[in-house]
């Protein structure tokens, strides 16, 4: 299932890791794992009025344990982000995960 993240970008659930209002996180001294993304330029869809970050992790292959990790920056709040990420679960075609 996808989440639909703003700028008609869409991110699979299962890769989603987080998803964090921005002022919290930029005022917060422990944001060191989002500072190194950022250096390691693994930062996605950069816009101003940032009010969200949402971390995904993907492995590579599926025998190998690499896995790369980027953030998203949108304009979307965090708590229509979530109800989005629940929504995907409840959504009246899927009974028991089958459509």
């Amino acid at each position: 299932m996808y989440v639909h993240i703003g700028n008609n970008i869409y991110v699979l659930k299962k890769d989603i890791v987080g998803i964090f209002n921005a002022k919290a996180i930029d005022l917060s001294e422990k944001n060191k794992y989002i500072k190194d993304l950022v250096k390691s330029n693994s930062i996605k869809d950069i816009k101003d009025d940032i009010k969200s970050y949402i971390i995904t992790c993907k492995k590579e292959r599926k025998r190998t344990s690499k896995k790369t990790c980027n953030i998203y920056c949108t304009n979307i709040s965090s708590n229509t982000l979530l109800n989005r990420f629940r929504d995907v679960e409840t959504d009246w075609r899927y009974k028991d995960g089958k459509r």
